[in-house]
């Protein structure tokens, strides 16, 4: 559905996601022209403090289109917010009360009738399948959850990976290529430096303690061979979430990182023993990968052991 082009989050063949788009610009477009009212007229309530309208783009009358309710709050929020952006600050795309609130609703009035679309088939195959009308109805929706959480779960990735590239832009134009560069690989160089953290712990907890001199060298060596136990998506330059759900799909993906930890261990320890390391250094580095390989197995035994006496009908 989605696809990925130079830190830009594409939506190549999303029409749902394309329509909720200009529906925001609408929006964004009102809401300005709401902001130039409001500046030109004293301050005071709207109604019961609260502005209930229609997402711009729903059908005239239709009531099932969800009203998007915006306070006086979320206005007066929102206009600081734009204040506090023309002094420099970021503001993340859904970050302003109005624009989550138009974001939420546009969804839920989509996922509203992409289940109206879909519900007539999935009954019919539901009955065929011998399924009662109240089993039905319940799977109907949890089926038109899915769809909910999956475009949250996609406008959120947008807002992650929008807010990275915006960063880049900022960070390249304030620095020289060669500065620039040079910041390049200090975030690059992120993950093994925590990865070489755990392992100075370990080091410590085994007796043999690391020569601060080789620090920075083993620490290039885990970058070259991409050899981390962990994994994080918080920064500016990292990965996304893969999070795993059920008992097999936990399991897969433990033993994909135990296989990768392997790999790119046995190159960890080649590269090292290439430039000299010491035999106690490759010893270690040997027994921490190990160690750190074998927490992950014993959570995929954990796993399996609980799932015996299920699968042996006990």
């Amino acid at each position: 559905m989605t696809g990925f082009i130079l830190g830009y989050f594409a939506f190549d063949n999303s029409s749902k996601v394309r329509e909720l788009r200009s529906r925001l610009t609408q929006a964004e477009s009102e809401l300005g022209a709401f902001q130039h009212t409001r500046s030109r007229a004293p301050a005071r309530r709207i109604g019961s403090a609260i502005l209930q309208r229609t997402l711009p783009g729903s059908p005239a009358g239709d009531t099932n289109a969800a009203p998007t309710q915006i306070t006086d709050e979320d206005i007066q929020v929102a206009l600081e917010m734009n204040e506090r952006a023309k002094q420099g600050e970021y503001i993340l795309q859904f970050e302003r009360p109005t624009d989550r609130k138009f974001t939420d609703s546009a969804i839920n009035d989509m996922v509203s009738r992409m289940a109206s679309n879909n519900a007539p088939e999935l009954r019919s195959t539901f009955a065929q399948l011998g399924i009662t009308p109240e089993k039905s109805v319940q799977l109907e929706t949890h089926y038109q959850k899915i769809m909910l959480a999956s475009l949250d779960a996609e406008m959120a990735i947008q807002q992650v990976l929008t807010a990275r590239h915006d960063y880049d832009k900022r960070v390249r134009a304030l620095l020289s290529d060669e500065h620039y560069a040079t910041y390049r690989q200090y975030e690059e160089s992120k993950p093994a430096s925590r990865e070489y953290a755990i392992l100075e712990e370990y080091s410590r907890e085994k007796s043999i303690p690391i020569d601060p001199e080789y620090q920075q060298r083993v620490i290039a060596l885990m970058q070259q061979a991409q050899a981390y136990t962990e994994t994080s998506w918080h920064g500016a330059y990292e990965g996304l979430p893969e999070p795993a759900v059920g008992d097999e799909a936990v399991i897969n993906q433990l033993e994909q990182q135990i296989s990768q930890i392997k790999e790119a261990v046995n190159l960890l320890k080649q590269k090292a023993a290439e430039v000299g390391f010491p035999e106690e250094y490759l010893n270690l580095l040997d027994a921490y990968y190990r160690e750190r390989a074998q927490i992950k197995q014993n959570t995929i035994d954990t796993i399996k052991n609980r799932l015996a006496p299920v699968a042996s009908g006990k």
